[in-house]
């Protein structure tokens, strides 16, 4: 059996059942009542232009490596809160941005990610839990 057509079925189920709302400009990822990442983009065009994206890639994701998914990640059990206290305590290091702003990553023992920061103002924010 080929194996990118059964992932694409996958994929697109998740993609025609989730749509972003009015307004929207993020989302937290909880795959199994555990939340494995964050998006945020700072206006909500970007963000619907790029939703269908991110979200088709966190489904494969989560398609390629359901194993991972299925560990117990302590802290995380659906608690946006807690996931986000995380970004209290993270190693972190700043680079100029391909654009404008600064790309800053940061890492501490449970997540990793990124986020663009221009003129202080968070541009972006990708933040994944480290399995």
């Amino acid at each position: 059996m080929d194996f990118y057509p059964l992932l694409f079925g996958y994929i697109f189920d998740y993609s025609e059942n989730l749509k972003p709302i009015a307004g929207q400009t993020g989302m937290v990822v909880e795959v199994n009542g555990r939340i494995i990442g964050l998006e945020y983009l700072s206006k909500e065009k970007v963000f619907k232009e790029l939703y269908d994206r991110m979200l088709k890639s966190y489904a494969a994701d989560c398609i390629v490596n359901n194993s991972h998914y299925n560990k117990k990640i302590t802290g995380f059990e659906g608690n946006p809160k807690e996931y986000l206290n995380n970004l209290r305590d993270v190693q972190s290091e700043e680079f100029k941005a391909v654009g404008l702003g600064s790309d800053i990553r940061f890492t501490n023992r449970n997540i990793n990610g990124s986020a663009i920061v221009y003129r202080k103002n968070l541009i972006s924010l990708s933040v994944s839990t480290i399995v």
